[in-house]
């Protein structure tokens, strides 16, 4: 592992491949983490990272790291897209959360095209096991569905409530 300068730091993947973790610059967003018991919050820190790529590889620009709603969240400085919220609950130990903003329809998209590669909370959070597998290609592609969703030209913009699909629907789903 290298670093950079900017406080990202860089190492090699398996594979040969470069991968990237940025260092987190706000100490309340650094707070939030240290909060999380460790299986929880080194789930959360791969979500994070996974975003971060994202958002390189896709061209979307800088990302802003804050919180919100007391947890880390990630919004697109040139506003192509929804923010990304990361989340852990005690209520629920053994899961983490990404949201998105429910008026978005973007997690009722995320069940449309992935329903049987994640669960999901409502129409705002898609959840992970922390000893479960996350599907690698379709985690990355919510994400730049995401991080692009205002983006003129972007399809997931015309995802919106109107063309969701209900649970009375397709009733057999885990959604």
């Amino acid at each position: 592992m290298e670093n950079s300068g900017d406080g990202t730091k860089v190492f090699r993947r398996r594979g040969g491949a470069f991968g990237t973790v940025k260092r987190i610059s706000d100490p309340n967003v650094a707070r939030a983490f240290r909060a999380v018991p460790p299986a929880p919050r080194a789930r959360l820190l791969a979500l994070r990272e996974t975003i971060f790529d994202v958002a390189l590889r896709t061209g979307i620009g800088e990302l802003e790291e804050a919180l919100k709603w007391g947890e880390p969240a990630y919004l697109t400085r040139s506003k192509s897209g929804s923010t990304i919220r990361l989340g852990w609950k005690a209520k629920s130990l053994d899961e983490v959360a990404m949201y998105c903003i429910c008026t978005t329809g973007l997690v009722d998209r995320f069940r449309e095209l992935y329903a049987h590669d994640f669960r999901s909370g409502g129409n705002r959070a898609l959840l992970f096991d922390l000893n479960g597998r996350i599907p690698r290609k379709p985690l990355r592609h919510c994400i730049a569905l995401a991080l692009t969703c205002y983006r003129a030209g972007s399809a997931a913009h015309l995802f919106n409530r109107r063309t969701r699909i209900s649970r009375r629907q397709n009733p057999g789903t885990v959604w």
